[in-house]
């Protein structure tokens, strides 16, 4: 089964991949950190680095990979859970989760 994994370098997202290479699945995994990208290919997986928040960029990389499946465990956290540095990224973590997340949707509908 071809899989694409979105958010695929987080907390989830990473122990995913290890799992379900275990059962022989193809596995993609949407970062948008072009540096994050190697913790993808080192777990097994096509690394895809791609802005969620870009339509277009969306519905062209479903179209391309054609995934049986697709996994939506998007979000923009900080490194570190701080009562500050969470509130800075509530907003853009907010707006990768619905935005990119609708995104996401509709490209694999």
């Amino acid at each position: 089964m071809k899989i694409l994994i979105a958010g695929a370098t987080g907390a989830i997202g990473q122990p995913l991949i290890e799992i379900l290479s275990q059962y022989g699945h193809e596995i993609y995994g949407i970062t948008q950190s072009k540096e994050r990208a190697h913790l993808i290919a080192e777990k097994g997986a096509k690394p895809l680095v791609l802005n969620v928040l870009e339509s277009n960029a969306v519905f062209s990389a479903l179209a391309e990979i054609q995934p049986d499946t697709v996994i939506d465990m998007l979000t923009n956290l900080p490194k570190e859970y701080t009562p500050e540095s969470m509130r800075h990224a509530a907003a853009m973590d907010a707006k990768i989760r619905c935005e990119g997340g609708a995104y996401l949707q509709a490209a694999a509908e």
